[in-house]
């Protein structure tokens, strides 16, 4: 997801972010090739586990977010929608 300017500054300024890096580890972000030509180039990705909680209702979620870019990756299961 591509957001507006400043955006990923302003949402993971209230935690303490980890860096991440493409790949398969536990950590890593697995950005499926389908949808790899959307990556930013040279992204620095970064990850929270608490932003993971408190952002996104899903049975499993991991939100990556490149603040150079504003750009973010989430990738969810079991998704829940309010009624």
């Amino acid at each position: 997801m591509k957001l507006d300017p400043g955006s990923v500054a302003v949402l993971t300024a209230s935690t303490q972010m980890e860096s991440a890096v493409i790949g398969a580890g536990p950590e890593s972000i697995a950005i499926p090739a389908e949808l790899a030509e959307f990556a930013p180039a040279g992204a620095q990705w970064v990850h929270s586990g608490v932003l993971d909680d408190t952002l996104v209702r899903a049975d499993s979620a991991k939100l990556y977010f490149d603040p150079g870019s504003d750009t973010v990756y989430l990738s969810a299961t079991d998704v829940h929608l309010s009624n």
